[in-house]
């Protein structure tokens, strides 16, 4: 069972998870997630989203740049303006 913190608002400046995150709100700059991080997006991202290994990804919202998977897991059932890269 996962224990998800919640979270609205505006972040500027980026954002790195390294556990459980719903986000509904905007960040304003890049976001990575790192190994043990599940990040789940209703909101907005206007910069790029990088997913390590062992880092789970979930996209609900919008990413304005570019989702970078580095061997993660991702899903993508929102928008990306950019494109969805993989090593």
């Amino acid at each position: 069972m996962y224990t998800f913190n919640v979270t609205d608002g505006m972040i500027h400046g980026g954002l790195t998870v390294t556990d459980e995150m719903r986000f509904g709100g905007l960040i304003d700059g890049n976001v990575t997630v790192r190994p043990g991080g599940n990040f789940i997006l209703g909101g907005i991202v206007t910069g790029d989203l990088t997913v390590e290994p062992g880092g789970e990804l979930t996209v609900h919202g919008m990413v304005k740049g570019n989702i970078r998977n580095l061997g993660g897991k991702v899903n993508v059932t929102g928008i990306v303006d950019g494109h969805i890269l993989t090593n």
